[in-house]
């Protein structure tokens, strides 16, 4: 089901994620293009899922194992 125009509660999980893709990324750019965009996006993912600690994880990525010393 598609999320209703002008309702940001609506999908919160969305609304987070642009949030912090805007807050650590492309707040800080001069994207060029829809392939820059593109590039930049993939990048950020990427780090966001591999390298990145995340407070809700114990400063773990989303990719660490559970069991394993975040670096």
């Amino acid at each position: 089901m598609p999320t209703p125009p002008h309702r940001p509660r609506s999908n919160a999980f969305a609304e987070r994620w642009t949030r912090t893709v805007r807050a650590g990324c492309t707040d800080r750019l001069l994207i060029t293009g829809e392939r820059h965009l593109r590039t930049v996006l993939t990048m950020y993912a990427q780090h966001y899922n591999a390298g990145r600690a995340h407070l809700g994880l114990s400063l773990r990525a989303l990719n660490d194992a559970p069991d394993g010393i975040p670096h």
